[in-house]
């Protein structure tokens, strides 16, 4: 499969090609046989690759120097909470981007805190990932231990020395075997090479930091967290992974078949907790995790069921008509081309509010978005940091728009109609279009079309629960009692 003959007609890849090159070039050349202190190389080299291969028109992201900073300031702040940390039953990792509702003045993590006041005793700790995020952490509702930043920085200053030896070597015989396939973009062994030294140590830092803390679980939400899992492993700590996102056969960090003889050496979670049956149907697909996978359903889906219904009972479906569109950092210029069109198609009698949430990572700046709202008080565009919360935003909506966003599946969980926009990347969320679970919008004048029919489409409860099992934290409570 030539990469340059896929993407002739598009500067990108879908998921599903990318999954299908590297099934090839994993066969063709043996790439997880590749060893790192004991584990497969390629394992954790294959999400970076495959972000490489797929190429997506990103929004520009935050300069690392800006960050740089913040990251002395709470390398520094943290080293005394490192060095003396608490004892706790759960050991937490998240970001602080999560800290994205508020609840009386508190901001509460959106994967982990409905759970964490149910079970307690935790020593939470977050990937500084975005410093529009930061002055949130002084008042979260789960207070957060330390960040990442301390155990990062030794890592990285550790790996900088080029120990252990070997691994150049490694990250070598890749590039070399990978520079024989066509059209792929050149692999950089040296920066390979350094994420490999840099799990290296990452791992012994973090096993001394379980050591000290001597949890019974460690709880991630990030599919890239091989060095925490695998410390926590070689511990006899649980090691749980928390769904984040869309998450099928073909995600990069999702393990397949032809990968088994290398099973023990993969770094593969000790159960990975599903919101619906819909996800482990995917991921069980790929016949690689057995009896891992968990569906437990999501608390915060739960929580904003009741909203949603509160707010239909009180007679949401008359007056204006709210649309939310929810983007994700790429594809702008023709998302903002798509709404500009669709805006002046609107029929002068229907009356509508279009809210355009911006992702909270990849868009920070809402004048990309000025032809829209410009001279339109019906148009309003949020920051990922203002309120109100997109999921708040959800809970009154008459219809949701994105590309190919989770947020698809989220409105499918709480009875919203969602709708795909054709633009680049949607390919991963077109099995909704083909089931009739979604609407798919190829022109502006698509969208008219679906508007004006919004209120009259349903989700039935067995497709919300399909995406999102109800009544989560009792089964999570469950899991982690065992």
């Amino acid at each position: 499969m030539n990469l340059l003959e896929m993407s002739a007609k598009r500067s990108y890849l879908s998921e599903q090609e990318v999954s299908s090159l590297l099934r090839e070039l994993e066969l063709k050349y043996d790439l997880f046989r590749h060893e790192v202190d004991g584990y497969s190389a390629w394992r954790l080299l294959r999400f970076w690759f495959a972000d490489s291969l797929q190429n997506l028109p990103l929004q520009n992201a935050l300069p690392q120097w800006r960050l740089l900073g913040w990251f002395a300031y709470y390398c520094a702040k943290d080293l005394p909470k490192i060095i003396f940390p608490k004892q706790a039953r759960y050991v937490v990792k998240t970001c602080a981007s999560a800290l994205n509702e508020n609840r009386d003045g508190y901001w509460k993590d959106i994967y982990f805190d409905d759970v964490l006041e149910e079970i307690g005793d935790c020593f939470k700790m977050d990937v500084l990932n975005s410093p529009l995020f930061f002055d949130r952490r002084k008042h979260a509702l789960i207070p957060i231990s330390i960040s990442t930043s301390l155990p990062d920085l030794l890592s990285s200053l550790l790996a900088a020395t080029g120990m252990p030896g070997g691994i150049s070597q490694v990250t070598r015989t890749i590039k070399k075997d990978l520079s024989s396939a066509p059209g792929l973009p050149p692999f950089n062994d040296v920066a390979a090479a350094f994420r490999l030294r840099r799990f290296y140590w990452a791992k012994r830092v973090y096993r001394w930091l379980l050591k000290c803390i001597r949890p019974k679980f460690v709880l991630y939400e990030d599919t890239g967290s091989f060095s925490l899992c695998a410390a926590a492993q070689e511990l006899g700590i649980k090691a749980i992974e928390f769904q984040h996102g869309v998450f099928g056969r073909h995600h990069p960090a999702v393990m397949h078949a032809w990968a088994l003889p290398y099973k023990d050496k993969l770094i593969v979670q000790d159960k990975l907790f599903l919101y619906g049956e819909y996800w482990k149907s995917e991921i069980a697909a790929n016949d690689f995790y057995g009896d891992k996978l968990c569906v437990v359903g999501s608390a915060r889906i739960d929580r904003y069921r009741i909203k949603r219904r509160e707010c239909k009972s009180k007679g949401s479906d008359g007056g204006p008509y709210k649309l939310l569109v929810t983007t994700q950092g790429f594809a702008v210029s023709e998302l903002v081309g798509m709404l500009s069109r669709f805006l002046s198609l609107i029929p002068k009698e229907l009356d509508y509010r279009l809210f355009i949430k911006l992702h909270p990572i990849n868009e920070r700046d809402i004048s990309l978005y000025e032809t829209l709202y410009r001279g339109n008080d019906r148009v309003r565009v949020f920051l990922g940091t203002e309120s109100p919360s997109t999921f708040d935003l959800l809970a009154e909506a008459d219809l949701h728009l994105s590309i190919s966003s989770a947020c698809h599946y989220d409105a499918l969980g709480l009875g919203v109609p969602t709708v795909v926009l054709a633009l680049p990347n949607h390919e991963i969320v077109l099995h909704l279009v083909a089931s009739r679970q979604a609407r798919i919008a190829v022109t502006p004048e698509d969208i008219v079309d679906i508007v004006k029919e919004c209120r009259v489409i349903t989700i039935p409860p067995e497709v919300s629960g399909y995406y999102f099992l109800p009544d989560a934290l009792p089964r999570i409570k469950k899991e982690l009692a065992a």
